[in-house]
C-alpha cells in the first residue's frame, strides 16, 4: 500500500514530512481551529470559549488514534483585523497528542474569522493519495472577512477525493449554526451545536469515529443433507424488526448483500428444497455464509431401457400411483431420463414407450435421491410350465406347457438360478403343449423354462429335483476272450444308456464293447479279445456317468484241432 511505503520512507530518513510535499496517506484529518478574538467570550461558570476549548482539544488530541495522519490549522491569532491571519500550526502526520495540545495552549486569540480561505487551506493539506479524508471546522462565530464558505464547500465535493467537512458550532446560536449547513450538506460531513465544553467533546467524539462499515456478504444455497452447493435458488432476504424486504433474486446459487448492520432472515428455495437462515450482521463483516436448504420434494430420476437389449428409450411416458393415496402422477419424458419432485412415500412406477411396458416399486425418500431403470418389454401372454417335481438323473421326463407363442422357443430343464438364456437340456417347443427331455446326468436342484428364442427371455419356470439313479449290473466272473457273455440289470433308466465291457479303471464315458440298453434287462456282447481284469459298466447316455459296475475277468481260450495225416489230391 502507498501508506506502508510512505511510512517506511520517513522511517529511513527520519523525515515525517519532505518539504513542499504531502503525507502519502489513504486518509486524513485536518482540525480547523477558531483562535480569533471571540474566542475570549465567557460562557457558564465564567470560563472563556478558548479555555473550554483548548481543555477539549488535548483530551481530543490524547483519546483519538495517534496511527491516523492528522493537521491542524489555526486562524486569527496572530494578528487584529488581518484575514491573512491564518496557520498551519501542525503539518499533516503522526504527532505526540501532548505537543500538539501544547501548541494550542500557545495561541492568543485576537483576529478574524475567514473561514472560507481556512476550508481551503486545510483542503491543500490533503495530498492526492488519499482516497477519504475529514475537515473538522471548530469554530465561534460566521464568516466576516468575505468569503463564501458555501461555495469552497461545493468546491470540495468536486475535488475527486472523498472529503467530508464537518462543522462544530461553539457557543453559536442555532441560526448561526444553521447557515454554515450547506458545508457538511455538500460533502457529506455533519453539523454540530455545541455550548459546553461536554457537547464539544461529544461532537469531536462523533466525527472521529470510523464510519460504520456495512455487511457485504455472499449467501450461498447448499443441501442441508450433505452440503453441496445449489445451482439455483429463489432468494429474498427481509430486515426482521421492520420486516421490509432489503434484497431479492430469482435462478441463482448466489446472492451477494450489502446489510446495516442488524437482525436479517435470509429464505430461499430450490426446486425440492427450502430453508431459512437467520443472521445478526455486523459492521464490518465479509465473507460467504451458507444457507442450508431442507429437502421438501422426493428427487425421483427415472430411464427407461429395453428388456431384450438393455438399450436406453426416450420418451417414455410415466405414470407413478402413491400406494398410500392411490393418486397418480403422469409425466412425458423428454430424451432418455426425467426427473420428478413428488412427495416422499411409496410408488408404484409404470413406464410405456410404443409396444413396451415395465414396471418397478420404489420408495422415495427425502434422505437421498433415486435413480430408478426400469426394464420395458412387449407385454406378452402368461404362460405355465409343468412336469414331475423329481426325476431320476439320465431318465425320460415329459414337460407340457399351457400355450406356444413360437414354435422356435425354447423347452429346457436348467440348473436352479441359472442365468436368462441358459439352455442346459433342451428342445424346440414346435407346434406341441408337451414333449419329452432327458433329465441331466448330475442330481441337484434345476429348472423347467419356457424361453422366448427372441431374446432369451423366461416366460415361466418350475422347479424339479433330479435325484441319483439306481440300479445294479452282474455278469459271469470269468469269460474266455471272444465268448458271448450275458449281462443283466435291474432297471433301465434310459433306453439310450450304455451296456458295456471296459478295461478295469478305464476313463468314465469309455464304452469298449458295448450296446444300448433299449427297453430290456439283459443282452449279450461279445467278451474283448485280449486277456485280463475288466467290468462289466451300466453308463448313462446323459453325461456317460457310471451308475453300476461289477467286474469281469477274461481269460485265454483252450481248443485243439486233428484230421486224417494224409489225404488224396
Amino acid at each position: 500500500m502507498k501508506r506502508i511505503a510512505a511510512s517506511s520512507l520517513a522511517l529511513a530518513t527520519g523525515l515525517s514530512m519532505l518539504a513542499g510535499g504531502v503525507w502519502a496517506s489513504d486518509t486524513a484529518t485536518v482540525m480547523v481551529f477558531d483562535a480569533s478574538g471571540s474566542m475570549w467570550n465567557r460562557m457558564d461558570g465564567d470560563i472563556t470559549r478558548i479555555e473550554v476549548a483548548r481543555d477539549v482539544m488535548a483530551d481530543f488530541f490524547a483519546s483519538r488514534d495517534a496511527e491516523g495522519p492528522l493537521a491542524v490549522i489555526a486562524y486569527g491569532h496572530r494578528e487584529r483585523g488581518n484575514c491573512a491571519d491564518i496557520e498551519v500550526v501542525a503539518e499533516l502526520d503522526r504527532h505526540d497528542p501532548a505537543q500538539l495540545a501544547d501548541r494550542l495552549r500557545g495561541l492568543n486569540p485576537q483576529g478574524m474569522t475567514p473561514l472560507a480561505d481556512s476550508l481551503a487551506l486545510a483542503r491543500a493539506q490533503i495530498p492526492p493519495t488519499a482516497e477519504s479524508a475529514d475537515i473538522i471546522l471548530v469554530t465561534d462565530g460566521l464568516e466576516n472577512c468575505d468569503g463564501d464558505p458555501c461555495a469552497l464547500a461545493a468546491e470540495i465535493a468536486d475535488s475527486g477525493i472523498d472529503i467530508r467537512a464537518h462543522v462544530v458550532g461553539f457557543g453559536m446560536s442555532g441560526n448561526e449554526v444553521e447557515s454554515l449547513a450547506c458545508v457538511p450538506e455538500q460533502t457529506g460531513g455533519m453539523l454540530f451545536e455545541t455550548n459546553s465544553g461536554s457537547e464539544l467533546a461529544q461532537a469531536l467524539t462523533t466525527v472521529s469515529e470510523p464510519e460504520p462499515q456495512p455487511a457485504d456478504l455472499t449467501f450461498r444455497a447448499v443441501d442441508a443433507r450433505n452440503g453441496a452447493a445449489l445451482d439455483t435458488a429463489d432468494w429474498e432476504i427481509v430486515e426482521t424488526d421492520s420486516g421490509e424486504s432489503v434484497a431479492s433474486a430469482d435462478g441463482q446459487g448466489t446472492i451477494d448483500a450489502v446489510l446495516d448492520a442488524g437482525s436479517y432472515q435470509i429464505s430461499a428455495t430450490a426446486p425440492g428444497f427450502e430453508g431459512t437462515l437467520d443472521l445478526d450482521a455486523e459492521d464490518g463483516m465479509t465473507g460467504t455464509q451458507d444457507v442450508p436448504l431442507d429437502k421438501v420434494l422426493a428427487t425421483l430420476t427415472l430411464q427407461g431401457v429395453a428388456a431384450e437389449t438393455g438399450e436406453a428409450l426416450s420418451d417414455v411416458t410415466w405414470t407413478l400411483i402413491d400406494l398410500e393415496t392411490e393418486s397418480a402422477i403422469e409425466e412425458e419424458a423428454q430424451g432418455e431420463q426425467t426427473t420428478l419432485l413428488l412427495p416422499a412415500g411409496d410408488y408404484m412406477v409404470q413406464g410405456r414407450a410404443d409396444e413396451l411396458e415395465g414396471q418397478e416399486q420404489v420408495f422415495a425418500t427425502l434422505d437421498e435421491d433415486i435413480s430408478l431403470q426400469v426394464e420395458l418389454a412387449m407385454d406378452l401372454p402368461d404362460v405355465t410350465i409343468s412336469g414331475p417335481e423329481t426325476a431320476t438323473a439320465g431318465e425320460t421326463v415329459t414337460l407340457e406347457w399351457s400355450d406356444t407363442i413360437h414354435p422356435r422357443d425354447i423347452i429346457s430343464i436348467v440348473p436352479m438360478g441359472a442365468d436368462e438364456g441358459e439352455r442346459g437340456v433342451w428342445r424346440r417347443a414346435g407346434e406341441n403343449s408337451a414333449l419329452e427331455l432327458t433329465a441331466p446326468a448330475e442330481p441337484g436342484l434345476y429348472e423347467m423354462r419356457y424361453t422366448l428364442d427372441a431374446g432369451n427371455r423366461t416366460l415361466a419356470s418350475a422347479p424339479i429335483e433330479i435325484v441319483e439313479g439306481s440300479t445294479s449290473i452282474s455278469g459271469p466272473e470269468t469269460a474266455t476272450a471272444g465268448e458271448t457273455v450275458t449281462l443283466e440289470w435291474s432297471e433301465t433308466i434310459h433306453p439310450r444308456d450304455i451296456i458295456s465291457i471296459v478295461p478295469m479303471g478305464a476313463d468314465e464315458g469309455e464304452r469298449g464293447v458295448w450296446r444300448r440298453a433299449g427297453e430290456n434287462s439283459s443282452l449279450e456282447l461279445t467278451a474283448p479279445a485280449e486277456p485280463g481284469l475288466y467290468e462289466l459298466r451300466y453308463t448313462l447316455d446323459a453325461g456317460n456317468r457310471t451308475l453300476a459296475s461289477a467286474p469281469i475277468e477274461i481269460v485265454e481260450g483252450s481248443t485243439s484241432i486233428s484230421g486224417p495225416e494224409t489225404a488224396t489230391a
